[in-house]
């Protein structure tokens, strides 16, 4: 399970790693063209809509991901809660038997 949130941390680092480099690559790419601030201003809008709309995409994937994550906990974790209790139960009963075989041997 350590190796499943290393690797869900990693992915969280590298997407936003990724981000933080398409934002940098857009606004470098932007500054440095030789065009009228105008022609700039309407590029910036545009890489920034574009990044917003990138970045609204891959944070809908990390609530998803986190959705079924926390779905997939829920349900280990009703499984081991059965199997606790099924353990439990059948342990109680061998206890059990093993007193009444007990006392019948006691009683002989």
């Amino acid at each position: 399970m350590a190796e499943r949130n290393t690797q869900n941390t990693q992915g969280h680092g590298f997407a936003v790693g990724a981000i933080a480099g398409m934002v940098a690559g857009a606004v470098a790419g932007i500054l440095l063209a030789p065009k009228s601030g105008k022609e700039t201003r309407a590029d910036i809008k545009e890489k920034a809509q574009e990044v917003d709309s990138q970045a609204r995409e891959k944070a809908t994937e990390a609530k998803q991901k986190a959705h079924e994550a926390r779905e997939e906990a829920r349900n280990t974790g009703r499984r081991w809660g059965k199997k606790a209790k099924n353990a439990a139960h059948a342990s109680k009963e061998a206890l059990e038997e093993e007193s009444d075989e007990q006392e019948t041997s006691d009683r002989s």
